[in-house]
């Protein structure tokens, strides 16, 4: 098979590599032997710095211990029903089934193989399955992805993976450690070559795995399978950014999967699913350094092998689980981050949340007003006051950012205004008990009153007032007849958010930018700056390699949740972390690339130019909203296209 061919290839690169260092090492003694001077002693050092380097790099990798895949495992004995499918599965693809299945929280699946002898002797395997998965597919259709990772074990995929992770660790640790120069140069685009042809083995091999998926479920299945995982994707990160952190804000710990699932069958993402599915499958990057091919190309290959259709099974995937209301949760935890709290319901999180969330916004304007000396007791009946007056601007602007154009300033302090003064009034009808927030998987929640059942929105009763001073006592009249008490006020606590200080991160990015040419940076964007942190040359080899068998999502999340969790004045003490204030950037240019992501050109206030290249569209569009908003901010246009691209 051409995959095989190729991943033969990669090996003999990797086998090459010991006899192309040694040969630059010795190279350089022997001509240092017919050289004099300056040159001699350059020469004689450069090849006996390559053998040390080398030998140095070969032990540390010999002694790497392959860490077994991370994450909660699930045992024959708790989950009978799915081993009894990945075993069938595995007898159809003549393959032996996996030692373990472990539970993963990624948009994918994937398998491993410990394997001894440089591959010649088979070792322990492993199948990561990941959770959205099971909440996202039919059962036909998760059998249909689990047959493709067996097709790996069957084809001889994983058998390798010894020798090239030793190989592999040896170039990375080799090249890290030479300084510059030509030695660094040619052994650098030696690796880069590997890659190259390490990737399109990998890409073969895909599909050569595909035909499991053909074999076993029929076409209609495996292309419905495959043309599911971009949305999931997406969903996915929707799901974990809107609602995970209400359960931080509650302080409980939630199901991840039932959740999921939820969230999957409401009317509105289900009308954006049928909406995105084509666009993102267009969207789809197509490198030569991929691990995976398109999947419109997977789905062509497919749609030319023999079809073999199968009985389908149309309930949900984690139908396949025994048990999954009281068994998921109990593997759940280990994704979690732990001091959530006690297990708790959806329903229970969002009310405990959205009370928070108001408290909180409550806080924040009461600190205002007594920071602004607008309304120094911070109680509601004070704020109305100072409103009438016409002082809003003087009372939220301690919550703005500093650099906020003049001629937006009387809107984006409307706008706060409104949403906090509402979060007053729903935290002062919270602590009457006459209000609670309801879980709404469209849209976050709902603030429903416990007298009449009916919505409330606070933004939309108070927004009049806000706009037009003169409708303040109007809507002090509505509040006396809701006996909402003016004399309300919630001060911050400690555990609240601190406002105006520290920044907020907005996204975070692992292995997906690099700074000039090819040094690869982890990404975290804040609403006040960027963080980049530099990568090893090693480590990005490293997780390029563990892409190849699914384990480099797991990687990139171990080595960023610090990072996220850190605040942004510790990270900006890390000795690889390179801080880009808003107030530092005073131009830009960008520019999207058809394989996807794009390259963006900041132009700093030192008179430096920073150029970076985003390999996902993801972190180009992050990088592009946060530079057009500190630009237009000022006043400057960022310009599409005017960067060269190279």
């Amino acid at each position: 098979m051409r995959g095989s061919f190729r991943a033969f290839v990669a090996v003999v690169l990797l086998i090459a590599f010991p006899f192309l260092v040694i040969g630059i090492g010795v190279g350089g003694i022997l001509l240092a032997t017919t050289a004099s001077g300056r040159a001699a002693a350059y020469l004689f050092v450069l090849g006996i710095g390559v053998l040390i380097t080398f030998g140095i790099a070969l032990v540390s990798a010999l002694r790497t211990r392959v860490e077994p895949p991370s994450g909660p495992r699930l045992s024959r004995q708790e989950q009978p029903t799915l081993w009894a499918c990945v075993d069938e599965l595995a007898e159809q693809v003549q393959t032996r089934a996996p030692d373990e299945i472990i539970l993963i929280p990624d948009v994918n699946a994937a398998v491993s193989e410990d394997s001894r002898m440089l591959g010649l002797r088979a070792g322990k395997r492993y199948m990561m399955i990941g959770l959205p998965l099971l909440a996202g597919m039919s059962v036909d259709e998760l059998r249909s992805v689990l047959a493709h990772e067996l097709g790996h074990y069957s084809g001889g995929h994983t058998r390798l993976l010894a020798i090239t992770y030793r190989g592999t660790e040896t170039l990375q640790r080799t090249v890290e450690r030479l300084d510059g120069g030509p030695a660094r140069f040619l052994l650098n685009n030696y690796a880069k070559l590997y890659m190259l042809v390490a990737s399109s083995a990998n890409r073969q091999q895909e599909l050569e795995a595909d035909q499991a998926m053909v074999r076993t479920s029929g076409q209609a299945v495996a292309i419905a399978a495959l043309r599911k995982l971009p949305t999931l994707s997406h969903t996915w990160d929707a799901y974990s950014s809107r609602y995970l952190p209400l359960a931080g804000m509650a302080r409980r710990t939630p199901d991840l999967l039932l959740g999921y699932r939820a969230f999957l069958l409401h009317p509105n993402q289900k009308e954006w699913v049928e909406r995105a599915e084509e666009q993102l499958l267009d969207a789809e990057s197509s490198s030569l350094f991929d691990s995976h091919p398109p999947i419109r190309q997977r789905i062509a290959v497919i749609a030319n092998q023999a079809d073999r259709p199968a009985p389908g099974d149309t309930r949900p995937a984690w139908s396949l689980l025994n048990d999954p209301q009281n068994s998921v949760p109990a593997v759940e935890g280990s994704m979690l981050k732990e001091g959530l709290g006690p297990r708790a319901q959806w329903a229970e999180i969002v009310r405990l949340a959205g009370a928070t969330s108001a408290e909180r916004g409550a806080g924040m304007l009461a600190k205002a007003a007594l920071d602004s000396q607008v309304a120094p007791r911070g109680i509601l009946g004070d704020i109305l006051h100072a409103i009438g007056r016409g002082e809003v601007e003087q009372l939220v602007k301690p919550l703005l950012k500093p650099n906020i154009p003049f001629e937006e300033l009387a809107g984006a302090c409307r706008s706060v205004a409104t949403e906090l003064l509402g979060d007053v009034v729903v935290a002062a009808l919270v602590a009457q008990g006459r209000v609670r927030h309801e879980l709404n998987w469209g849209g976050g929640w709902v603030v429903r009153l416990l007298d009449d059942g009916s919505e409330f929105d606070a933004e939309e009763l108070v927004a009049p007032a806000v706009n037009d001073p003169a409708k303040v006592g109007e809507l002090w009249d509505q509040l006396v007849r809701m006996n909402v008490p003016l004399g309300f006020v919630r001060w911050p606590s400690e555990q609240d958010p601190q406002i105006g200080g520290e920044p907020q991160l907005t996204h975070a990015f692992g292995t997906q930018v690099t700074v000039g040419r090819n040094t690869w940076h982890d990404l975290l964007v804040y609403d006040t700056g960027l963080l980049l942190f530099k990568l090893r040359f090693r480590t990005v080899l490293k997780e390029q390699s563990a892409d190849r068998v699914g384990a480099g999502h797991g990687i990139r999340r171990k080595r960023l949740t610090p990072l996220v969790e850190a605040s942004a004045a510790a990270n900006r003490q890390l000795p690889n972390a390179r801080w880009i204030g808003a107030e530092d950037i005073v131009g830009g240019t960008n520019k999207s690339f058809l394989t996807g992501g794009g390259k963006i050109g900041l132009d700093l206030a030192d008179g430096s130019r920073l150029e970076l290249r985003s390999a996902s569209d993801e972190a180009y569009e992050a990088l592009v909203g946060f530079v057009l908003e500190v630009l237009q901010s000022r006043g400057v246009p960022a310009q599409e296209g005017a960067a060269p691209v190279g």
